[in-house]
Formats: structure tokens, sequence, C-alpha cells
């Protein structure tokens, strides 16, 4: 890949981080969503509650309430939440009955 098309890429995951934030009442802070993520790829987290420590060590958010980190938590994980698909929608319907 070149230069270029990775940073077409960064600016459209910017984007996408800023909407979701938004669309969540969370900070849409480029500075913010950046420390999150990065924070998030290179600690990892293997559920909410790790997830939401995580959060908690990047500098802005540090200090948070417990209900703020959760929320940063779940953003995280909204990110790269598998779109629903025409099988899963149609199970949904008839495998809970």
């Amino acid at each position: 890949m070149t230069e270029e098309v990775l940073t077409e890429l960064l600016e459209h995951e910017k984007r996408y981080w800023r909407r979701a934030a938004m669309a969540e009442s969370l900070s849409s802070d480029g500075r913010v969503l950046k420390a999150v993520v990065a924070a998030a790829i290179l600690l990892g987290a293997k559920g909410i509650a790790e997830a939401a420590a995580v959060a908690g060590r990047v500098p802005d958010l540090a200090g948070k309430p417990d209900s703020d980190l959760r929320a940063w938590a779940k953003w995280l994980y909204g990110l790269n939440a598998p779109a629903p698909t025409e099988a899963s929608a149609q199970c949904n319907r008839t495998c809970s009955r």
C-alpha cells in the first residue's frame, strides 16, 4: 500500500470513529478518539470491563466515572461489531420459537 492509500484509509476511519462517538454522546475530539483506539489496540481487552479499564488509562479519560468508561468500552466494541446478515435476521425471527 502506498502512503496515500494508508492516509485515505485512516481519514475514513477517523470520520467513522467521530460519527460513532457522536451517536453515543461521547467526545468527538479526534485526539481522544485516536488515543482510545490506540490504547485498545496496544493493550487489548477480553470484555467490557477490561476495555473500560483500558479507556481509563487514556489521559483525557483518567478519573472519569465508571459509567463513562463503560460507555467508551461499548463504543470500542461497537466499532467492529459484525453487521447483521439476512441469515442472522431470519434466524432471530425463527430460531427463538
